[in-house]
């Protein structure tokens, strides 16, 4: 592979490019970040996908379990399906990490081997379709354990929860239009002496 770097323009483009990679190295050489913000009750991560900072599973992530009211053998249903997923999310997990820190090696290192690179990240991405595949099995079990009627209240505690994440997206919206405006307006005054 041959990159012509003679134009600045394409230089800029080249650094850019390499600064990407640079932070996509350091955060796949740190997987162990969201674990540890998970367990100290952050936010959690990429890696945190078992549910968020509070744990809980991949259901409780997007079904409000704690707001359906469930019965006792329900809860018990829930627990056994959570339960059946846990050794192997722990293992795809190990297997996650290990992967994302051989790619973050490979890219950090001098000599460029694209196609090991390549294979690497193909990997990564296999590994995040099969947790995609595993949070939607869990899901769909714990969907199945809940009454029509517990359905019908997850749906409607689903909209109301993306209601509140649009009107937040249009709140940040407004607020980055008003820097602009400031700054705008800031250029535009001439420059008190």
């Amino acid at each position: 592979m041959h990159i012509d770097l003679s134009g600045t323009r394409k230089r800029v483009l080249v650094a850019g490019v390499g600064l990407a990679l640079a932070g996509a190295a350091l955060v796949a050489a740190h997987p162990g970040h969201a674990a540890e913000e998970q367990r100290r009750g952050g936010r959690g991560g990429s890696g945190a996908w078992m549910g968020g900072p509070r744990g809980g599973g991949p259901a409780r992530a997007v079904l409000p379990l704690g707001r359906l009211e469930l019965s006792d053998d329900q809860r018990e249903q829930v627990r056994t399906v959570m339960a059946e997923s846990r050794e192997e999310v722990r293992d795809h997990l190990r297997e996650m990490r290990t992967a994302r820190e051989a790619l973050a090696e490979a890219v950090s290192s001098p000599e460029v081997d694209e196609d090991s690179i390549r294979a690497l990240a193909a990997d990564v991405g296999r590994l995040t379709g099969d947790a995609a595949v595993r949070r939607a099995q869990v899901y769909a079990a714990v969907w199945r354990i809940l009454t029509p009627e517990q359905q019908e209240r997850a749906g409607e505690i689903a909209a109301e929860r993306e209601e509140r994440r649009r009107a937040r997206r249009e709140r940040m919206q407004e607020r980055r239009e008003r820097m602009r405006e400031r700054r705008e307006e800031r250029r535009r005054e001439p420059d008190a002496p």
